[in-house]
């Protein structure tokens, strides 16, 4: 990948970035709840209420749906929370993106699925396009993580200084 610039961001600059990143999914989803007419994150919450107070048995598809309102509650907070830690400089976020994967391609995969049962066409592009950006986003956010050097020199400090040499 020869985005140079990418990987030669500051630890700061980086955290800045992936926390404007989760900003802007934050963003995007309380506008997309307020454009169905739902409260962000109160209207979740109470759909999940009402599906706790049934009891249904594993082979019955609203079991598995309550699983996946639970994980996408879950990857909502945390989201809040990785935010917060990018914008902090905290070195511990990089372990809660980690944690985050799973609800993220979780999420994609639940996104993907729905994408079909769309009829139009340009809209499965769309869709389509969307899905491939969010993975692309998350690739590049675990692997800018993983190569991020916490002694504040920045990405790819230590290749600038060999071709220095």
């Amino acid at each position: 990948m020869s985005l140079v610039w990418f990987f030669r961001l500051s630890q700061k600059q980086c955290f800045m970035m992936w926390g404007l990143v989760d900003v802007a999914f934050i963003v995007f989803y309380c506008i997309y709840c307020l454009g169905l007419n739902r409260m962000p994150y109160v209207y979740d919450f109470e759909a999940l209420q009402l599906m706790w107070r049934g009891s249904y048995p594993v082979s019955h598809w609203l079991y598995w749906a309550v699983r996946l309102l639970e994980a996408f509650m879950i990857f909502n907070l945390s989201v809040w929370v990785s935010c917060v830690l990018f914008f902090l400089n905290c070195k511990w976020v990089r372990f809660v993106v980690y944690a985050q994967l799973p609800f993220r391609l979780t999420g994609l995969l639940v996104l993907g699925a729905s994408v079909f049962l769309i009829q139009s066409w340009m809209e499965q592009v769309l869709g389509s396009a969307v899905i491939v950006l969010l993975v692309l986003i998350e690739v590049f956010k675990v692997r800018n993580l993983r190569a991020l050097n916490f002694q504040g020199e920045g990405i790819g400090a230590g290749a600038a200084s060999d071709r220095e040499r």
